[in-house]
């Protein structure tokens, strides 16, 4: 309404999805810039039916351990792809795992990673994830080599 134009040509000059003439773009923008307008995210979700966020599932969330500087490495590959990061920890607990799986899934991530050190409940979760359809990586830490189960979805 402020810049005296359809909500569609508003929506074109944010989501530069079809041309729209210079002046109105820059009144539109001013206006964006005027308000502190911001993007509803949870609507484009809700639309695209894709967060762009992947959940991850660490025993340990420590800044100083090896997961602390693997959480690094994989949220920057993450944000360069566009991507959002939800972070839980387990603490090596089967039943936190479970949790924050259903946690991760109630947010509508597209994918979890999961490390797990417990073999107890590898094989429940992976069917819970490949129920839900979802891009999953469940690793499991042995020594010093990572195993990755249902890499089908790592795609």
């Amino acid at each position: 309404r402020l810049a005296g134009v359809s909500s569609s040509t508003v929506s074109h000059v944010l989501n530069q999805t079809r041309y729209v003439s210079p002046e109105i773009t820059q009144k539109v923008m001013q206006i964006v810039a005027d308000t502190g307008y911001h993007k509803n995210r949870l609507a484009c979700s809700l639309r695209q039916k894709q967060t762009h966020t992947i959940g991850i599932i660490l025993p340990s969330l420590h800044a100083g351990t090896y997961y602390g500087k693997s959480l690094e490495a994989i949220e920057r590959e993450l944000s360069a792809h566009g991507y959002n990061l939800i972070m839980k920890a387990s603490y090596n607990d089967p039943q936190a795992e479970k949790d924050a799986i259903e946690y991760l899934l109630s947010w509508k991530v597209d994918g979890i990673i999961i490390v797990l050190n417990n073999y107890k409940c590898i094989s429940e979760i992976t069917e819970t994830c490949q129920r839900c359809n979802k891009l999953v990586i469940v690793t499991l830490m042995q020594s010093d080599a990572w195993l990755v189960k249902n890499i089908e979805n790592a795609h």
